[in-house]
């Protein structure tokens, strides 16, 4: 009874500390000499920054959208070092970045240390990892809800300039994020919805840097170019071949275009432009690739959870179109240089605060199309909220034909411009 009670109370000043509203604790006079929550940034001076810490703990997809921050903040700090916290599924992506010198992992996993437990736990990892480091400067470039704690990490990190979103700056994120502007030195109140790209570069504005480019980047080995080369050859593949791939899959179900529409698109595909489907996707994505490849047939080339995140980047830059939902794979597949055709569950009237809306996390370029319902399907309203595919089959596959169709021809036509040596036409 006696180590219960001790349990308890250890528990309720852990809450206090870590859980409630920051406005009433004082944790930060503990660990920093800076108040907490101003909104000006530009007083500093980045090219004499000499240890800064990224935190960037979300899905696959938004550390592909990270690559351009990455570059120009390498460009804007270059005396520093720069360390950068994934989550261990984001890690391929990043593993061979040259714009940061160490990539750390951190499995956040909510669902295994609830409320303050979380916090104590990242608390032990910016101790043993982090504090020895003495950073000068942590950013945590997420405008969206930090479902992830990324701000927990960057504020016991002991960096004394901590910069961050608002937690005001979306509805959804001032109710589950309450309090976390104080775990900033410096907050963006920009509310403006933009691409999550556009987003992550705004923040280095903020902190007064520059940017000179928006362009993704992609990171693999000569292993990882090898294996798209060998793979590709062991079925088949010729150098003039029409490569298209293929991604059935995505983090919800509700984003899974149903896969009987899937089956139905690349038999057409193989059929009229004997085109070479090739299927990605993850381990959990398996019985979908099975699904797909057994309905192509001999001209499929299934790689579902045979091939590694950088092994797949290799694969989609030999690929000329990308056919898939709103998933880690779709965003792969832009920064590879793919045209991407996205089918999304999020209805063109609904939010565009939305995370599932591509004004926020739509394929990033100009020559890719995303695809998505009129409107949602009731009971749903500003977005999709059913837990199984619903609004996203408002998206016909003769829609997707089309617009197939369309993108073929631009690519057709630039070729032949090219040839001709005469202005290439715009592709929308």
């Amino acid at each position: 009874m006696r180590f219960m009670a001790i349990a308890k109370r250890i528990a309720q000043r852990l809450w206090f500390f870590s859980s409630a509203p920051v406005s009433t604790r004082r944790v930060g006079d503990v660990f920093y000499r800076r108040s907490a929550g101003g909104s000006d940034a530009t007083e500093l001076d980045l090219s004499r920054l000499q240890r800064v810490l990224i935190v960037r703990l979300d899905k696959i997809g938004d550390a592909v959208l990270s690559t351009a921050f990455l570059r120009e903040l390498r460009r804007n700090v270059p005396r520093a070092s720069i360390t950068l916290i994934v989550s261990p599924a984001a890690y391929p992506i990043v593993a061979r970045c040259p714009y940061v010198d160490e990539v750390q992992t951190y499995d956040w996993r909510p669902s295994r240390y609830f409320g303050p437990l979380h916090q104590l736990h990242t608390l032990v990892k910016a101790r043993r990892d982090l504090w020895h480091r003495r950073f000068e400067l942590a950013v945590v470039p997420r405008w969206g809800v930090d479902y992830y704690l990324g701000s927990f990490m960057a504020y016991f990190s002991g960096a004394p300039t901590r910069v961050g979103y608002s937690e005001r700056v979306i509805d959804v994120k001032r109710r589950l994020n309450r309090g976390f502007d104080s775990l900033f030195t410096h907050v963006s109140h920009d509310s403006a919805v933009r691409h999550e790209v556009e987003h992550n570069l705004d923040l280095l504005r903020f902190m007064g840097g520059t940017v000179e480019s928006d362009a993704l980047e992609l990171w693999v080995s000569e292993a990882d170019e090898e294996f798209a080369v060998q793979t590709l050859s062991a079925h088949g593949v010729r150098q003039d071949d029409l490569l298209i791939a293929v991604a059935p899959g995505a983090g919800a179900p509700k984003r899974c275009w149903p896969i009987e529409r899937f089956v139905e698109l690349a038999a057409w595909l193989s059929e009229t432009y004997a085109a070479r489907v090739v299927i990605l996707g993850g381990l959990e994505d398996a019985a979908l690739g099975h699904t797909l490849g057994t309905g192509v047939g001999g001209t499929g080339i299934d790689l579902v959870g045979k091939a590694t995140l950088s092994q797949g980047a290799a694969v989609l830059r030999r690929c000329r179109l990308f056919i898939g939902n709103d998933s880690g794979p779709m965003h792969l597949a832009a920064a590879a240089g793919a045209t991407v055709i996205a089918i999304s569950c999020h209805p063109r009237a609904g939010s565009v605060q939305h995370e599932n809306s591509p004004s926020r996390f739509g394929p990033w370029g100009r020559q890719h199309a995303v695809l998505q319902p009129e409107h949602a399907e009731p009971p749903c309203s500003n977005s999709c909220s059913a837990v199984e595919p619903h609004c996203i089959t408002g998206v016909s596959v003769d829609e997707v034909k089309r617009v197939v169709k369309s993108r073929l021809l631009s690519d057709a036509e630039m070729t032949l411009a090219r040839t001709n040596d005469v202005p290439s036409p715009s592709v929308r």
